[in-house]
């Protein structure tokens, strides 16, 4: 099963799954969709990094830059109407307030992206996903996270079956967003939004499962 989207129904499929408060299918599931924000993700570099924090070795940004600054960052949450779990269903990064108009794969610089089956995306072993700036990736070593423990008590204080956010600050500069995925090994996908002007206006991270 590959994990890339048709971009042609990415429109679509962000524009519902952003709308507050309603119920509508995504995907294969009928979900009770809510919408948080999860935080402030400062980029002070403006390379964006997604990896598994606990389990992945490689930390490497995509190729796409925005400006260095703090940009807010949502999740959209579905609540399954069958078996009344709620998942995350995307994260995005809001670059800019201007509206998508194409969608580009965030590919990671200097990896083969795709393995042999055809998929590309961020495999999250652990269940857990980060996105920070490459800088934070560099200063902080994650998958050697002193005070491992404590680190995820905090992951799952918001914590319902199946999905919990936390984000946390290092110094004043450098901070990471952590959220669980229910994707298993299905590789997760970003992509990035590019306004009418030509500029990136978000960044989207799709668990679909």
């Amino acid at each position: 099963m590959t994990r890339e989207i048709n971009r042609d129904t990415l429109p679509g499929l962000y524009q519902t799954a952003f709308t507050r408060d309603h119920t509508s299918a995504i995907g294969a599931r009928r979900m009770h969709i809510s919408v948080v924000r999860a935080g402030t993700l400062y980029l002070p570099s403006g390379r964006l990094v997604a990896c598994d924090p606990l389990l992945g070795k490689q930390k490497r940004p995509f190729i796409q830059t925005v400006l260095p600054g703090r940009y807010p960052v949502d999740l959209s949450l579905g609540q399954d109407t069958g078996d009344g779990i709620e998942r995350i269903i995307f994260a995005r990064v809001l670059i800019t307030n201007k509206a998508p108009v194409v969608w580009v794969k965030a590919l990671d610089e200097g990896a083969d992206v795709r393995d042999a089956s055809g998929d590309f995306g961020l495999l999250a072993k652990s269940g857990t996903i980060a996105l920070m700036d490459l800088q934070t990736s560099n200063r902080i070593q994650l998958d050697t996270l002193t005070g491992l423990d404590d680190f995820l008590d905090k992951l799952v204080g918001n914590y319902r079956p199946k999905r919990s956010w936390y984000l946390q600050t290092f110094t004043e500069d450098h901070n990471a967003l952590f959220f669980t995925s229910t994707v298993g090994d299905q590789p997760v996908p970003t992509y990035f939004a590019v306004d009418d002007a030509g500029d990136i206006c978000l960044a989207l991270t799709t668990l679909l499962s």
